[in-house]
């Protein structure tokens, strides 16, 4: 009779002590964490260009099948939906910065420019139509005529072409800003936009300094501001 067999092999259980899983696991979230914000631009971007090659093949199929080399024809296509998209953001902005202009030039005239004989502005006859409209409905108790011509003046003496200048060059600014990265990364001195760009590196150093003390003789206040500033 032959030998009995043992009772099978137990392998051996790892136990990792407490205290190391109750230090590891945050570290080990917190890693996971950091990658994946470090990773979610290349993800994003990932996806993006799946997307947009997905949308696009059907374009490139198209090409090949009239007898031209498939790398040419993504070429072809990808240059052309590029000029599509600079085109349209171009157009965009060049809206968003006119219809800025034009409601700029609206705000200001409401506060500023006197009409009629009166030699009134459209802000004060709108305050005194709100107080005949209370007046004749049966709200004359409320008095706002004299509040609402003092709230007129004092934006009046704040300069409001000073801030609607301001919303005007953000505008622009962003405008141009968003544009730069698909046009390349070079400085055109004729962008019109109030940025603290170096100069220097522009026009050269003696130049620039040059056209820093003509700008401190005739422009202390640096009024002209645009058109690649040069601060006195």
């Amino acid at each position: 009779m032959g030998p009995m067999a043992g009772p099978p092999a137990v392998a051996a259980k790892i136990q990792i002590p407490r205290w190391i899983q109750l230090v590891g696991l945050p570290l080990v979230l917190l890693f996971l964490w950091v990658v994946a914000g470090a990773a979610r631009h290349v993800v994003f971007l990932f996806l993006v260009a799946a997307l947009i090659a997905f949308l696009l093949n059907p374009l490139v199929r198209g090409l090949t099948r009239v007898w031209i080399p498939r790398g040419f024809g993504v070429a072809i296509v990808y240059l052309t939906f590029a000029a599509i998209v600079i085109g349209a953001g171009a157009a965009l902005g060049t809206v968003v910065v006119n219809q800025t202009k034009s409601s700029a030039s609206r705000v200001n005239d409401y506060f500023t420019v006197e009409h009629g004989q009166a030699h009134r502005t459209h802000a004060y006859r709108d305050v005194d139509r709100f107080q005949h409209w209370l007046d004749t409905h049966r709200l004359g108790s409320i008095k706002v005529r004299k509040q609402g011509h003092d709230f007129v003046e004092r934006i009046r003496k704040k300069d409001v072409s000073k801030y609607t200048g301001k919303v005007i060059n953000f505008v622009e600014g962003a405008a141009i800003g968003t544009l730069k990265p698909l046009m390349g990364t070079g400085t055109y001195v004729n962008d019109v936009v109030e940025a603290d760009t170096n100069g220097a590196q522009i026009y050269g150093k003696a130049k620039y300094e040059r056209l820093v003390g003509l700008k401190r003789k005739y422009d202390p206040d640096n009024f002209f501001r645009l058109n690649q500033n040069i601060k006195p």
